[in-house]
């Protein structure tokens, strides 16, 4: 077999439809993010499948699985086109009107709903044609998809595990409140926190956090009922109930948003270490990349701003000070 001749009719574009088949597992979707036509992402999806002599995606219902083939392809083929998509960029300038960057985003779920929105509306207004993809999820995975090339830049509480060769930079730490039901008695004191029934977020699934670290230093402690797994379950976890929350300021501004919840000032200090933006060194001179990670530091200290403007708090609660926490990494 002439080599050098196959592999020059594997052109970029029929790897870049092997690599959004492989993600999206769905001809249509794949086709969509492409700008193709389903016919012509079918016919490329042949040409792939006749160049390698394996279907390598195959229907299963409504969805297509990849062969052992495909998997080891998708392993090699995704390092390498990215690499080469950096390369091509580092001196191209980036050109946020009309650019059709797809960009990725690891982010908890916090750093999520904080993010988002602010995030979106300076894309649409700026870079209308880019895209985002979000990966979110537990902050205790980020390091991986950052390692793995899932994508290009993360956020939320990073930790020490991040891989040797990522870049980073502190956003600054979150403020935290209480939340509670609307309707529920104002939290003014540290004795009314501990003795109220609270929900938390837990992503190791105990009942133990930063709050309980911070009262136990101070002699107190408090009842925690309900552990949720994220930060979205917590509104429904208290609105209507007499349950409150000690959440991050610009996440209390978000769920007050909705009506039925209030925010008092939270009547112990925290030590919480800082939300962070890491990136891979390979995307550091990358022009898109760069105008990405401004777009997100912009729009974290929007949310930050807008949740010092939005607050309603309550006056007259009592403070103690902080500690340094062992469990910095771990949710209220």
């Amino acid at each position: 077999m002439d080599t050098a001749r196959d592999i020059r009719k594997l052109d970029l574009d029929l790897l870049r439809l092997f690599l959004a088949l492989m993600e999206e597992r769905h001809v249509t979707r794949a086709a969509g993010r492409l700008f193709l036509s389903q016919p012509a992402a079918s016919q490329r999806l042949a040409r792939l499948r006749t160049f390698f002599g394996d279907q390598l995606l195959v229907s299963v219902g409504k969805t297509l699985q990849p062969t052992p083939l495909a998997e080891t392809l998708y392993a090699s083929v995704l390092p390498a086109l990215r690499a080469l998509e950096r390369a091509v960029a580092i001196d191209t300038p980036f050109d946020a009107a009309n650019d059709e960057r797809v960009f990725r985003l690891g982010a908890s779920d916090m750093a999520a709903l904080i993010l988002l929105p602010r995030l979106l509306a300076r894309m649409r207004t700026e870079a209308p044609h880019c895209r985002l993809v979000l990966r979110e999820g537990d902050h205790r995975r980020l390091p991986a998809l950052l390692a793995q090339n899932e994508v290009s830049t993360v956020i939320g509480f990073l930790g020490d595990n991040l891989p040797a060769t990522a870049r980073q930079r502190s956003l600054g730490s979150l403020r935290w409140v209480t939340v509670r039901d609307a309707g529920s008695p104002a939290v003014a004191s540290l004795a009314e926190f501990c003795a109220r029934p609270h929900a938390m977020v837990t992503a190791a699934g105990d009942l133990h956090g930063i709050v309980d670290e911070a009262l136990e230093a101070v002699g107190q402690r408090r009842t925690v009922v309900l552990g949720v797994a994220d930060f979205a379950m917590l509104a429904p976890a208290v609105t209507g109930t007499d349950l409150i929350a000690a959440v991050p300021a610009p996440f209390a501004a978000l769920m007050a948003e909705g009506g039925g919840i209030a925010i008092d000032e939270l009547p112990i200090a925290l030590s919480v270490a800082p939300h962070g933006m890491a990136w891979n060194a390979s995307v550091d001179r990358d022009p898109a990349e760069r105008w990405f990670r401004a777009a997100l530091a912009a729009s974290y200290q929007d949310a930050l701003r807008d949740a010092r403007i939005a607050q309603p708090l309550a006056h007259g609660s009592q403070a103690v000070p902080p500690r340094a926490s062992s469990a910095a990494m771990r949710l209220g």
